[in-house]
């Protein structure tokens, strides 16, 4: 298996490393690999068993202190699951780019993605680049060979995004974790795959049935 994937991570995994000069070139289109990739539906019906078993775990705690006549520590594990589902929805709706172009040119990285805003690092002054406004901050850095994109928002939302390329050059995984105030953080990984994509007269559309179909349009 050429990537390790995991549930959950916060931005703190990903410590600062500076770098002058990419470690690796990201550059190329990149399709989405929907067999791989996690679906947001089946993380949360993950998620919805374990917590489950933790309300039914904590409610059997609950009723032997009760019955031992000592103190009752309750949780509200329902309420932990509700609060999750707004940033599995934000995790979902800032994933759903089925293509992507990076360009890379030292010292600038470009995340072009479909039908979303891109994603630009530019290396130009230090290892890590940084950009504040009134809407938060966005920076860029290296982590090995990774390329760590987060924004931090004034509300205490942190998306982060961490780009990692496979040993054959040819696989692309883009790991985006969410974190809000309170809230356990939530990971998508979507895997993408190289293509090389057609001259600008095709038009193409993914199909359930035939998977990507593309036809010639305008001058025949």
């Amino acid at each position: 298996m050429l990537f390790v994937t995991a549930c959950t991570s916060s931005v703190q995994d990903y410590p600062t490393s500076p770098v002058t000069q990419a470690p690796v070139d990201l550059s190329g289109h990149w399709e989405l690999n929907y067999g791989r990739s996690d679906q947001v539906n089946d993380r949360l019906q993950s998620l919805a068993r374990e917590y489950r078993r933790e309300q039914e775990r904590q409610q059997r705690r609950t009723e032997l202190d009760r019955r031992r006549g000592g103190p009752v520590f309750g949780s509200t594990p329902g309420r932990s699951f509700n609060s999750v589902l707004a940033t599995a929805r934000l995790a979902d709706m800032i994933t759903r780019s089925q293509t992507i172009e990076i360009a890379q040119q030292n010292p600038l990285v470009t995340v072009h993605r479909e039908d979303d805003f891109s994603l630009v690092c530019d290396f130009t002054e230090a290892g890590e680049e940084l950009v504040e406004d009134s809407l938060g901050t966005e920076s860029c850095h290296w982590v090995g060979d990774d390329l760590v994109y987060l924004t931090r928002l004034p509300d205490g939302l942190h998306i982060n995004y961490r780009f990692t390329l496979a040993p054959d050059t040819e696989q692309l995984r883009i790991a985006t974790t969410v974190n809000a105030a309170g809230v356990a953080p939530f990971r998508l990984n979507k895997f993408y795959y190289r293509y090389k994509p057609l001259p600008q007269n095709f038009s193409c559309k993914f199909t359930l049935s035939r998977g990507q179909v593309c036809s010639k349009v305008g001058n025949k």
